[in-house]
């Protein structure tokens, strides 16, 4: 009876969003096969090389036919997020929208913005990751007047924020 390969991925770890990390399921000579979330890859080697967050696990068959699999999740680590409460849409090159830091990272988030009245005045209606508002109101592109205004940001990880932003002309 042989032993059976040794498979050590590593502890679960979380790497920065844009980064990467190495796995390598050890074992030189053996066979692999790479899955993420289930999911075959086509990597049949020692070492691959990640940047998405996900469940990586590989089956290792070594010489002598014994197969023994590992895995190991990664997830990212997203920078903080980031909402600026006031902008100046007035034409100077400074401040004139309204951006949401790294919103970027959320795909599919949904940011809708609101009158005092409780109209809705804008949204991103195609969840746009990178965007920006320049206080026009989205139906005609009107310019809203100053005022303060609420918004709802869904993420679509189960974050959502409300807040007020100002408009300052």
């Amino acid at each position: 009876v042989n032993p059976l390969p040794i498979v050590d991925l590593g502890v679960d770890t979380s790497i920065s969003a844009g980064t990467s990390i190495i796995l390598n399921a050890g074992n030189p000579g053996a066979t692999y096969i790479w899955a993420i979330d289930g999911v075959t890859t086509n990597d049949t080697i020692q070492t691959i090389t990640v940047s998405e967050e996900g469940t990586y696990s590989v089956t290792v068959t070594d010489i002598n036919g014994c197969e023994n699999t590992g895995s190991i999740i990664i997830t990212i680590e997203k920078p903080e997020f980031i909402i600026y409460n006031t902008f100046t849409p007035n034409g100077d090159g400074y401040n004139d929208t309204w951006r949401i830091k790294t919103i970027e990272l959320y795909p599919g988030n949904t940011v809708e913005i609101y009158n005092r009245n409780g109209n809705l005045v804008y949204k991103n209606e195609k969840g746009e990751t990178i965007w920006e508002w320049d206080g026009k109101y989205y139906n005609d592109g009107i310019d809203l007047p100053a005022s303060s205004y609420y918004y709802i940001i869904n993420l679509k990880d189960g974050r959502m924020f409300t807040g007020v932003v100002t408009i300052i002309r």
